[in-house]
């Protein structure tokens, strides 16, 4: 599925009955975007996840009880595509240590979801870095949220804040700006990569 879905067809419309619109809009613009830069406090980003991690979250997560856990699996999994495609998708993370040391899905599947985010973070377009516990105050504290940028036109580039009842699009060009100054700052106070990776790595070999 990841593979067919690297070749940027309409692959998400099998799935259109059970995306949310905030959903069906971030899917669509992902096969356009070039870049992705995401800051995380609670989980993995969804295109960083394993499909134990991934149907944990969704499972936990969901509010209503006829939520498709399995179709909605199996789309976070396709949008993954996006990482391998001829013109791979660039992706920047932040992710909160709390995320990184957390119990979702017990030992077994964090340990498997860590290790894909080492294997991940070896990609030349995935670049990966940790807010360590006790890290002064940043500006990611007031909430995730995710850029997406498009090619030649950065007037193009939105901004998506995910919430429980409703997600809000950011597009005017002066307040995606804002937030990418604010990425930059929230990614200066992070670990480094390596480190990051370091990290991760002494998480995962706790766990196993």
């Amino acid at each position: 599925m990841a593979k067919n879905s690297s070749k940027r067809g309409m692959w998400w419309q099998n799935y259109g009955e059970y995306l949310s619109d905030a959903l069906g809009d971030l899917v669509t613009l992902e096969a356009d975007a070039t870049s992705i830069r995401a800051y995380e406090a609670s989980f993995i980003p969804g295109l960083l996840q394993t499909p134990a991690y991934a149907r944990e979250i969704i499972t936990k997560l969901a509010l209503q009880a006829e939520v498709n856990v399995d179709a909605i699996v199996d789309v976070r999994l396709a949008r993954q595509g996006a990482l391998i495609r001829e013109i791979p998708l660039e992706v920047w993370a932040v992710i909160d240590e709390q995320a990184i040391r957390s119990g979702v899905g017990g030992q077994a599947v964090m340990a498997e979801q860590l290790t894909l985010l080492i294997e991940r973070a070896k990609r030349p377009n995935v670049n990966i870095q940790v807010m360590p516990l006790g890290a002064p105050a940043h500006h990611g504290m007031n909430g995730a949220f995710t850029i997406l940028g498009f090619p030649q036109r950065t007037d193009l580039d939105v901004v998506l804040i995910d919430g429980v009842h409703s997600s809000i699009w950011i597009e005017d060009a002066r307040d995606v700006e804002l937030y990418a100054k604010k990425f930059d700052l929230i990614r200066a106070v992070a670990l480094g990569p390596d480190d990051s990776v370091a990290l991760i790595t002494e998480q995962r070999d706790k766990l196993r």
